[in-house]
């Protein structure tokens, strides 16, 4: 017996709806199309916003939401081959608002509107993108910074008359400061070994010891420590304008200079009358970042002391005083952004300055 060969092959009758399918298909992939080009608009406006305002996670989502977008949008330029597929044989092709434009003309036309919302994004990023401040690359807008001594040299890149005047009064600042010798004590011992081996806990170590403060305590044990943690680095970026013979009190100056607002320590009178209040800070570390305008620096080639970086530690501190015998807290967060020094220079990471404070109260 022989059984003859088995041909089949498709077809588009022998199910009902095929009409129904093509034309849910078809409206399918336009709606593909649309929302390609909405999801590059609406990316690329996250990626400018997350770069603009030093946040990494957004800018990194927004940049992979325009290259998500952007692919789906290519490949739904290809939408004619299943249409094509499911066209009924000798059945006219229905007409579409481009027919009679040439395949150049819908390519043109079809990346004009895919790219041209990412190419206002790059725009604003490059135009809107925070330069860094007076206080040094690691700043950010609208940040307070505590020492302006750590911006690039002024060859480099001239100072504004405002930002002239804030450096002269730093540095009339740190000329004030009057000398401590290094020393740890029990309320403020020295970093961890382990913790000097990397710099995000490093940063979140020292931000938490320099944050937690017992004014029942004299103000110059902490002083100590800070000076005891100190490192001095050699790049110009972080030390351009300082003057030579004060880059020694530039850990001790910066934690005190409030020259555009708070500063991470108190001056004496306001230490002495948290101290009359019995206050005290406890800390809690949120999280430790490197600054986008950082990164930005160090992978253009800027820095070139081999040991320095900078991160930005985010916490909440609360202050705890009691009042005619009846205790209250007060909640703030913070964010510090502090230079550091450690190898390839340094056996283990120290404190450079701090670079900006910023406070904010929670309710």
């Amino acid at each position: 017996m022989f059984v003859s060969d088995v041909n089949i092959q498709p077809n588009r009758t022998g199910l009902p709806g095929i009409s129904s399918l093509e034309s849910i298909v078809g409206a399918l992939l336009t709606f593909g199309l649309v929302a390609s080009v909405a999801g590059i608009a609406i990316s690329a406006i996250a990626w400018a916003i997350g770069s603009r305002s030093g946040n990494p996670h957004a800018a990194g989502k927004g940049k992979s939401g325009v290259l998500v977008a952007f692919g789906g949008g290519v490949l739904d330029r290809w939408r004619h081959v299943p249409r094509q597929l499911l066209q009924r044989p000798r059945r006219p092709p229905r007409m579409s608002p481009l027919t009679g434009i040439s395949s150049r003309k819908k390519w043109a036309l079809a990346a004009t509107l895919l790219v041209f919302p990412a190419l206002i994004a790059i725009a604003v990023m490059v135009n809107g993108h925070a330069s860094p401040t007076s206080a040094g690359l690691a700043g950010a807008k609208g940040a307070s910074p505590t020492v302006v001594t750590t911006s690039s040299p002024p060859e480099a890149r001239s100072l504004t008359s405002v930002q002239g005047a804030e450096l002269q009064q730093s540095i009339s600042h740190m000329r004030a400061v009057m000398p401590v010798s290094a020393a740890t004590s029990s309320r403020y011992p020295a970093v961890s070994a382990e913790a000097r081996r990397q710099p995000d806990l490093y940063a979140a170590a020292f931000a938490r010891q320099l944050l937690t403060q017992d004014y029942r305590t004299g103000r110059d044990q902490l002083l100590a420590w800070v000076q005891s943690e100190s490192a001095q680095s050699t790049e110009p970026l972080v030390v351009g304008l300082t003057p030579v013979e004060l880059r020694g009190k530039l850990a001790l100056s910066s934690v005190q200079d409030g020259v555009n607002g708070l500063s991470p320590v108190p001056t004496q009178a306001a230490w002495t009358q948290f101290a009359g209040r019995q206050g005290y800070t406890t800390v809690q570390i949120q999280r430790v970042i490197e600054p986008v305008s950082w990164a930005s620096a160090v992978a253009s080639g800027q820095i070139t002391d081999p040991g320095v970086t900078a991160r930005q530690v985010d916490a909440e501190v609360t202050l705890h005083t009691t009042d005619r015998g009846k205790p209250s807290a007060a909640h703030y967060s913070v964010a510090l952004v502090v230079n550091l020094e450690g190898p390839p220079v340094r056996a283990g990471y120290g404190f450079v300055a701090a670079i900006t404070y910023n406070v904010a109260a929670v309710s």
